[in-house]
Parts: structure tokens; C-alpha cells; sequence
């Protein structure tokens, strides 16, 4: 009798632990880790912190660190959070609809190029897939990294401060 009420207390407890860090996580924005309202440079000190191994996070502050959403904390994470408060990017790459990633659906239909083309994206296709099981697809990307000299020329695809990159191949022209 007395085990079974020391396991009903542990359930509830256990229960009440979930639904607490899940309301604190609902109303706390990703990057903003002392959950004061504000993404500032004193969640930078946090996350910086922790990376460097002198700080410690609850499991509820780690999930609001993970900005570029791989499921580990980095210091990816901890640089993507600082050039947002200091402005360089002016959104963090996974804040749409809760955690979410930018994700190459297809590839351009051409991948391979003789010296002199033009990069042709057509076929591509970018996402971003959202924890939850939504999709939104994405038309109003940029893009870098193609010259039509010889080459493996990586493409980088941006997207409100995401990126995500593929590879391409130019060949050079027959002499």
C-alpha cells in the first residue's frame, strides 16, 4: 500500500514536471534562455557559458539553446544566437510555428556544367519542416557560391538567416 502511494506521488510529480516545462518552453521563444522575455546578451552569457563547459542549463533552457535545431547544444548555437542580438542576422533561422529546419526537398534538375554556364535552379525545391509536421515551402530564397570557372562550387541557399548548401560541379571546356 504504501509503495504503491510513494509510486502515485512520483507519477504526479513526474506529470506535473512535463506539463510545467512544456508551458515554460510554449511561452519562452528559442534563444531566449533566462526565459525573461528578452533576447539579449545576457541569454549569449548563458549559452556561451554552457558550451564552455563553466555553466549549467535545465533540460527547459536547453531546448530554448538549440537554434539551429540539430538536437545538440553548440557553439553553432551559441554564435547563431550572438550575431542575432548583435544584429548581424536579423531573425533566428527556427523561429516559424516552433522549432523548425530548412531542408532541401529536391535538387536542381541540373547538378553538372561546362565552363561558362549559368547556374540553373530549376527543380529546386526548399522547406521548412516544423516539429510539429508542418511544411512551408519557400520560393523567396538567395543563393551564392556558383562562378562558371572549373570546379566544386558549394551553393548556399538562405533563407531568413538559415542556410542550408548543396554541390555542384563545373567542368572545364574542351580545349
Amino acid at each position: 500500500m504504501k509503495l504503491k502511494r510513494v509510486l502515485c506521488a512520483l507519477l504526479c510529480l513526474c506529470a506535473l514536471a512535463g506539463l510545467l516545462s512544456a508551458s515554460a518552453y510554449a511561452e519562452n521563444p528559442l534563444g531566449d534562455i533566462d526565459f525573461d522575455g528578452d533576447i539579449d546578451y545576457d541569454d549569449c552569457r548563458l549559452l556561451f557559458d554552457y558550451v564552455a563547459g563553466s555553466g549549467f542549463l535545465s533540460y527547459t533552457q536547453i531546448d530554448a539553446s538549440d537554434i539551429d535545431g540539430d538536437g545538440s547544444v553548440t557553439a553553432a548555437d551559441a554564435a547563431q544566437l550572438l550575431h542575432y542580438v548583435s544584429g548581424a542576422l536579423s531573425a533566428l533561422p527556427y523561429v516559424h510555428r516552433g522549432r523548425g529546419r530548412l531542408a532541401i526537398m529536391a535538387y536542381p534538375d541540373k547538378t553538372e556544367y561546362m565552363e561558362g554556364e549559368e547556374l540553373d535552379m530549376t527543380g529546386f525545391e526548399l522547406q521548412i519542416v516544423y516539429a510539429n509536421g508542418d511544411i512551408l515551402p519557400v520560393d523567396d530564397y538567395s543563393y551564392s557560391g556558383y562562378s562558371s570557372t572549373p570546379g566544386i562550387k558549394i551553393i548556399v541557399v538562405s533563407y531568413a538567416g538559415a542556410r542550408v548548401a548543396f554541390v555542384v560541379t563545373v567542368y572545364p571546356s574542351a580545349p
